[in-house]
């Protein structure tokens, strides 16, 4: 886990970041909205602390949601030998993260075993490389959605699955490259986002309402 100043650009796309983590190779960043990054082009990254400066390309291979935020996992798809030093002093000229010292109980071991086989399935499992985001809107038996937004944007939305088996459904924007960069639809999509953490935040409160209004003891009182 390693956070310092990281510039993701190609031609005029530019963005300023922090890292959350480093490997030999690659990265990842979080976001705290769902930014639009082609996953089928090349970026150049650099990697910058005090003493270290780092140059390399790079593509995405996984987007997720962790709590509120977007994550862009990194692959490193080209780096010269001296920016592959510079980036092998970045990663362990530094304190480590990890726990200096282990418990030699084999259960921590067996324990750490498991996580990173489950980590693994996982990563393998999923390979989203374009942001996912919730909205709090009712659908019922559309394949197909177009829906007209401010500014002349309009969504061209395919039916991809139910999600958990719930009644969350999944879709996916078809002409996402043709809006995605566009300030409006930005703009749209940060009034869904608030719109949905706000919706949920009420849901929430409802729920604790609700909860807390039910008598702990039996009041034979209320039935007199």
């Amino acid at each position: 886990m390693i956070s310092i100043p990281c510039t993701i650009e190609k031609g005029d796309f530019k963005i300023n970041c922090l890292t959350r983590d480093i490997s030999e190779s690659g990265f990842s960043v979080m976001f705290d909205f769902p930014k639009y990054i082609d996953y089928k082009k090349e970026y150049t990254i650099t990697l910058k602390t005090d003493r270290y400066i780092s140059k390399f390309k790079s593509k995405i291979v996984h987007v997720d949601n962790i709590k509120r935020q977007w994550k862009f996992s990194f692959q490193i798809s080209e780096i010269e030998e001296e920016e592959k030093k510079q980036l092998l002093q970045i990663i362990y000229d530094r304190k480590p993260s990890l726990p200096e010292v282990l418990d030699t109980d084999v259960s921590t071991f067996e324990d750490l075993k498991i996580n990173t086989f489950k980590r693994i399935k996982k990563e393998r499992m999923s390979n989203r490389r374009l942001s996912r985001f919730s909205i709090d809107e009712s659908v019922e038996g559309v394949e197909n959605l177009i829906i007209p937004l401010d500014y002349g944007i309009t969504l061209n939305c395919k039916f991809v699955q139910t999600i958990n088996n719930s009644h969350d459904k999944l879709y996916r924007i078809v002409n996402y490259e043709d809006i995605a960069q566009n300030d409006k639809f930005e703009l749209i999509l940060r009034k869904w986002i608030d719109s949905f953490d706000k919706s949920i935040k009420e849901r929430m409160e409802k729920r604790l309402e609700i909860e807390n209004n039910v008598p702990d003891e039996f009041d034979e009182m209320r039935y007199i």
